[in-house]
């Protein structure tokens, strides 16, 4: 009888020092004689206890910041005064602003608007070839009226009339081919301006007839960025006219829509527009912002509150030719 449990006792404190010999080796400490282990010791040693396997230690990555060179300004460069109440000009590439004036001032954005509105229809978009009939309810004054009650037409065509011709009316009805009401419309619009981290944006209806469609420079060159993403906002703000056909009126079943962006027309710009969108309200004066290309830099121009409608196109131009004139680009 003593001599199982003695010979139990041998084997218990075999197995512990082995153990305790085998986790030393595993931390390359030099093995030490052991007989029991004390309580502490064995709680010390816990994970070494059971067999369990161990991951080896993690090294935290090292992580590289890539830091893209940016255009740097000409000591030789005059300083842009832009007119417009508001502006900016920011470089895609770069993430760089290349030009300021009030960029954070909220103002009233007018038809600016429409470039959030159509991000939105696009998200509920149910057809571009859905027939849609035109109601009397979606009549909105401030641009001419490209459709009349009960005539009907595609949502394609709604969609182009609504970019090309800056076409209030044909907004609305965007709106409810969606299915959604006006209310809901406009919290998706808010909700998407939250997203685009469009701190000082605000709409209160789709098509920017309302003063109460606030935002800033900084954010509409955000707006414009997220847009002109879209291969069909692109293509509709592109277009210097566009063309269409009412499905159900004979006698006047063509009809054709024409842009009032007048920079599509302007051979002599000394870069690409790639998108952009007109607004005009009393209170937002005449407002602009594009897209441009040239030499592989891509900008973004806002001017927000220009007295005229040719001015806006004018301050435009003028710090386009300004910011490839003052700074240079890394190659």
């Amino acid at each position: 009888m003593w001599e199982f449990f003695l010979a139990s006792l041998f084997i218990f404190v075999s197995f512990f020092n082995w153990m305790f010999v085998k986790a030393d080796l595993k931390s390359r400490e030099w093995p030490r004689a052991y007989f029991l282990p004390s309580l502490g010791e064995v709680i010390a040693r816990g994970e070494s206890l059971f067999w369990l396997p161990h991951a080896p230690a993690q090294k935290k990555p090292a992580y590289i910041e890539v830091i893209t060179p940016r255009p740097v300004k000409r000591d030789s460069g005059q300083e842009f005064s832009l007119v417009a109440t508001s502006g900016l000009a920011y470089d895609c590439k770069h993430d760089f602003y290349l030009f300021e004036k009030e960029a954070d001032r909220q103002l009233p954005i007018a038809s600016i608007s429409k470039l959030m509105s159509a991000l939105v229809f696009l998200e509920h978009n149910l057809g571009w070839n859905a027939v849609y009939t035109i109601n009397e309810a979606d009549r909105r004054d401030g641009s001419k009226l490209n459709f009349f009650p009960g005539e009907q037409v595609l949502v394609r065509d709604l969609f182009y009339s609504a970019l090309v011709a800056s076409d209030n009316s044909a907004i609305m009805s965007l709106v409810r081919a969606t299915k959604l009401n006006e209310g809901e419309f406009v919290a998706l619009m808010n909700s998407k301006a939250v997203a685009l981290k469009m701190t000082n944006t605000h709409f209160v209806e789709p098509t920017g007839l309302s003063e109460l469609n606030v935002s800033t420079a900084r954010d509409v060159a955000k707006l414009v960025g997220e847009a002109m993403k879209d291969l069909d906002i692109r293509r509709a703000v592109l277009s210097d006219k566009y063309e269409l056909e009412i499905i159900n009126n004979k006698k006047n079943h063509r009809r054709v829509i024409k842009n009032t962006d007048s920079l599509l027309k302007n051979s002599d710009l000394s870069v690409k527009i790639i998108g952009g969108k007109t607004g005009y309200l009393s209170k937002a004066g005449y407002c602009f912002a594009g897209n441009f290309i040239k030499d592989d830099q891509e900008i973004i121009t806002v001017v927000l509150g220009a007295d005229s409608p040719a001015s806006r196109f004018r301050e435009t131009e003028r710090l386009l030719d300004w910011i490839f004139q003052s700074y240079d680009w890394p190659k």
